[in-house]
């Protein structure tokens, strides 16, 4: 896989079409949180998700951010932004997930979060966007 060093863009790749790299832009653009996410389909990074507990204003954890364009070999119908944290040593991963849904004509309908969703960074791997949930 060939990836922009600045914008981590498609570069003439084998597995991410300019479809999914548009998709994935117009969901990012949605919300600025969604900018500690990949701009690339499948790939789960190390990120600093902000404090979802009583932590102070701004502060951050150290965590897994994944980004899903789904269905795979179809148009996209929508890209799931999804984070894995913990929020203290030893305890287990908590993680949240944002899908942000697409009608037909490739226009934003909708944006949900989703509670302790299954992480693709243990194995699943979702087929459709309601298998996210």
């Amino acid at each position: 896989m060939m990836l922009g060093a600045k914008t981590h863009a498609d570069m003439g790749d084998l597995g991410i079409s300019k479809w999914q790299v548009a998709a994935i832009a117009k969901a990012r653009s949605e919300h600025p949180q969604f900018a500690i996410f990949p701009s690339v389909n499948q790939l789960t990074v190390r990120c600093k998700v902000p404090n979802p507990g009583l932590g102070a204003v701004g502060s951050k954890l150290p965590g897994l951010c994944n980004t899903m364009a789904l269905p795979f070999g179809g148009p996209i119908r929508c890209i799931a932004f999804i984070t894995g944290w913990r929020p203290s040593t030893g305890a287990k991963t908590s993680t949240a997930a944002w899908v942000v849904s697409f009608d037909g004509t490739g226009h934003i309908e909708s944006t949900r979060s989703v509670s302790d969703p299954p992480p693709p960074w243990n194995g699943h791997q979702p087929r459709t966007c309601s298998e996210i949930s």
